[in-house]
């Protein structure tokens, strides 16, 4: 007589996986002797480990919590709706990670998080999410390795700095100022928007990625409210292009002469370019003067044609007509 045995495909549950609490177990091998083996992973599948796998819930995350205690450790949600149906607090100890397809609800409950919170939650419903920040003073080096949360507030203006710490590559920071120190870009190991150095003002938020190796890119950039930043520096007689034109600056009469024919034009929806603006050769483009300082143009009818101030306006005086010639 020939038996058939089939085995099926192993699950989560056939596993001993790792809960934040116990780095081994045992069973008994087919002799009858007892194995001390090490549990599966290094990070603490909540769902798997204490929510019987189908579990998305504050209940399943609270008794996560309550098991690990104190200890340093980094809970990872399964994707899926977890229905936050009680208030939560993840210490500083704890890390939270959230892969795509995680969505976190609340509904008249708080969850705040005290450390660091990775991934990509979705938040819904009315309840509270609170993300607690860390505050580190400016100095050469801020060392974010040595910090419990990921959004983190820079006091103070000591500098320049030049160095973020070490931590292990993709982990995401962000930055907020709350002063004015100046970052010094590195082609390797900071690099800024723009590729220079970035003066902070006190609002400005920066969202760092490390690349490993004490490596750091500068990934988003939001300057403060109200603040104002150059995004391209002139220094007088030096010379700036646009494509094959070259056009040299006047910095200290607030102008921009353009040396040759320059045409900026957008296109319709046939495709067919018209001229948005256009500078002939010695025109001058004023910045911050009135027109009687350049030459301004206006396409009429397919013709570019001069416009030039006119007489005053006699019903509200200190204005003046605009000209613009028929032919």
């Amino acid at each position: 007589m020939t038996t058939t045995i089939t085995k099926g495909v192993a699950g989560n549950q056939d596993l001993s996986l790792y809960d934040g609490v116990n780095n081994t177990f045992t069973r008994e091998d087919s002799s009858g002797n007892t194995l001390t083996l090490n549990t599966i992973g290094n990070v603490v599948d909540v769902l798997a480990s204490y929510g019987a796998g189908v579990n998305y819930n504050s209940t399943t995350v609270n008794a996560a919590l309550t098991a690990i205690s104190t200890n340093k450790m980094t809970l990872v949600l399964h994707p899926g709706t977890w229905t936050m149906n009680a208030d939560i607090t993840i210490p500083a100890t704890v890390d939270l990670h959230c892969p795509k397809g995680v969505v976190i609800t609340t509904t008249g409950y708080t969850l705040t998080v005290n450390g660091i919170i990775s991934g990509w939650p979705t938040f819904s419903g009315s309840g509270t999410v609170t993300i607690n920040y860390t505050s580190v003073a400016s100095a050469a080096t801020i060392n974010l390795a040595a910090l419990a949360s990921n959004f983190v507030h820079v006091t103070g203006s000591t500098g320049p700095v030049t160095s973020l710490g070490s931590v292990p590559y993709g982990k995401e920071f962000t930055l907020v100022f709350d002063s004015t120190p100046t970052l010094t870009h590195n082609a390797t190991s900071l690099i800024l928007p723009g590729a220079g150095n970035i003066t902070a003002t006190a609002g400005d938020v920066f969202r760092f990625r490390s690349e490993g190796s004490g490596n750091w890119r500068c990934i988003a950039y939001i300057a403060a409210a109200g603040t104002t930043r150059t995004i391209l520096g002139i220094d007088t007689n030096d010379a700036v292009t646009f494509g094959n034109l070259t056009a040299t600056s006047l910095v200290t009469s607030g102008k921009i002469q353009v040396a040759n024919n320059i045409a900026l034009y957008w296109k319709n929806a046939a495709g067919t370019e018209k001229i948005m603006m256009y500078l002939t050769s010695g025109d001058i483009l004023a910045i911050g003067t009135d027109l009687a300082t350049g030459k301004l143009h206006m396409n009429i009818d397919g013709t570019l044609r001069l416009v030039s101030l006119g007489a005053n306006d006699s019903g509200a005086t200190g204005y003046r007509y605009l000209r613009v010639p028929n032919a």
